[in-house]
């Protein structure tokens, strides 16, 4: 393979799994073509487990740099005992790392306008009579209308007791864009609210049938048993029906569908118009996924790898085959900023990627090197051309 662009390439898909079946071809042929090959793939195995953005350094045009490694690396092997020979690949790779991030950093076409200004803004807790509280760790008592302890805050956590109101009050927790908060409910089940999502809630679950709550948003689920009480999320008019259970539910108002996948147990969906019936709901088995099309009015189930889409609750971003349109949508909640995509073809790349405490501008840097573009920073706003 005479291409070094093509196989590195090939080499960087490789190590993020994504090869097709003809490009894998491809790699095993090159791979196959010299022990030297196959030193250097072994190497650079190794040095992805030992630095984790090794697929952010790789790209195609920095081939014979990699060349270079390679060579130095076999030559070592032949004169020096396989660990030194390891600790110098290290070496010279982190001397790499430097001179890439030099060559990324100072390259024009890459360079921003400004710096992101993100708006800070604040988990809020609100009860039905229009009481708001900011929830942050000064504010960790919680009160009610009347100036009652109804729950605490630790200011990423509210535990909420309960207040002994009337079964018809409801209290909301509202979480804005860059921000995820955790809410224990009355019957001690755990809700993991990510960004730009809302919780309904009723005060509390006393002298009710059912324990009812109303998602906007992202929510994941950790149900407590009780067999008398249902617990019951209503999304869109979806509602998710379970005893106790593990699940995650994405229903975000511009997405026009509700997503519910789960991890633990069993649930039923069903429209809410229709009710609970046991023949007609849509049963889920662990490790599935439900979509609700909002167009089509239909639920579409298959099985899924649950991992990418609960990822977010540890604040992993993690994208598996989805198309840049919608990975623009889950990076504009999770940094609390505006991207203006202006490039169509990039909308329709699709990426599988892992990024974990990472900034915006490393994340999409690390995009442009598997597909080239440019963008500038205008305060908040990302613009991508």
């Amino acid at each position: 393979m005479k291409d070094d662009a093509l196989y590195m390439d090939l080499i960087t898909r490789k190590l993020s799994e994504s090869l097709n079946d003809a490009e894998e071809k491809q790699f095993q042929e090159w791979l196959e073509e010299s022990k030297e090959n196959e030193l250097f793939f072994e190497e650079l195995t190794l040095l992805k487990k030992n630095k984790k953005d090794v697929l952010h350094i790789l790209n195609p045009d920095a081939g014979k740099a990699w060349l270079n490694i390679q060579k130095k690396s076999v030559l070592l092997r032949r004169n020096a005992r396989r660990k030194k020979q390891r600790d110098f690949v290290f070496r010279m790779a982190a001397v790499f790392l430097v001179c890439i991030g030099a060559y990324f950093f100072f390259k024009p076409q890459n360079r921003v306008t400004d710096t992101l200004d993100p708006v800070h803004e604040a988990v809020t807790f609100q009860t039905e009579y229009g009481k708001t509280e900011i929830l942050n760790p000064e504010n960790n008592k919680i009160t009610n209308n009347q100036g009652q302890l109804i729950g605490t805050n630790n200011g990423n956590e509210l535990i909420f007791s309960g207040d002994g109101s009337t079964p018809d009050t409801y209290n909301a927790v509202h979480v804005p864009r860059g921000k995820r908060f955790t809410v224990v409910l009355p019957d001690s089940s755990k809700i993991y609210l990510n960004s730009e999502s809302s919780l309904k809630f009723p005060a509390d679950f006393k002298d009710k049938q059912n324990r009812m709550v109303f998602l906007k948003g992202e929510g994941y689920f950790e149900v407590t048993k009780d067999s008398s009480k249902p617990f019951i999320v209503s999304s869109h008019g979806i509602q998710t029906r379970v005893l106790g259970t593990k699940f995650n539910i994405t229903a975000y108002s511009e997405d026009h569908s509700v997503r519910t996948v789960l991890t633990e147990g069993a649930v039923a969906l069903y429209d809410e118009t229709t009710g609970y019936l046991p023949e007609t709901s849509v049963k889920l088995n662990p490790d599935q996924c439900a979509t609700w099309n909002e167009l089509t009015d239909e639920i579409e189930v298959k099985d899924v790898d649950v991992s990418p889409y609960i990822a977010w609750i540890k604040g992993v971003l993690m994208f598996n085959k989805e198309p840049f349109s919608e990975i623009v949508k889950r990076m504009e909640r999770y940094y609390n900023v505006e991207i203006q995509n202006n490039n169509k073809e990039l909308n329709k790349q699709v990426f599988t990627a892992k990024f974990v405490d990472e900034h915006i501008e490393d994340v999409l840097a690390s995009f442009n090197k598997s597909y080239n573009f440019s963008y500038t920073i205008e305060s908040n706003t990302i613009i991508i051309n």
